[in-house]
């Protein structure tokens, strides 16, 4: 059940059951929500993502994001909402889950005051980038979905 097409729907960079062609990043809107202080967890410090993504755009390459787009709050399906405003005034762009009213930015990072308590969970998986290949291999063991 963890590989479902409508749980893993392309998102910043990509979200894969197997392989898929990769997104690209607009990086400097990824940096504004951090600078900002609006993040709950801004440095990635509960485990949600490996190891190897425990970085501000919470992936192996800065340039793409693999992610599972669950609300970790009651496990609705988020929308993602790239456009600044979409949401809100001062939306800066990332996922917005319309049941609670959850709020995360580009790189699944969970905004202050919604009612998820963590970042958006990423799986492990490798990545081809010339190929711009992503081929999701388990679920992270340590993340929470909800």
């Amino acid at each position: 059940q963890f590989f479902r097409d409508h749980h893993l729907t392309p998102i910043r960079g990509v979200s894969a059951p197997q392989h898929s062609t990769p997104y690209p990043l607009n990086l400097t809107k990824s940096h504004e929500a951090e600078q900002k202080g609006i993040l709950k967890d801004p440095h990635c410090n509960i485990p949600q993502q490996p190891p190897y993504c425990k970085n501000k755009y919470r992936s192996r390459v800065a340039e793409w994001y693999v992610g599972i787009k669950i609300c970790n709050h009651l496990c609705c399906i988020p929308h993602y909402r790239p456009k600044k405003a979409s949401v809100a005034p001062w939306w800066l762009g990332g996922f917005h889950c319309p049941c609670h009213g959850s709020m995360y930015d580009l790189s699944a990072r969970v905004i202050k005051g919604s009612p998820a308590p963590h970042n958006m969970a990423v799986p492990e998986y490798d990545i081809d980038v010339e190929k711009k290949s992503v081929v999701v291999t388990n679920m992270y063991p340590l993340a929470h979905l909800c």
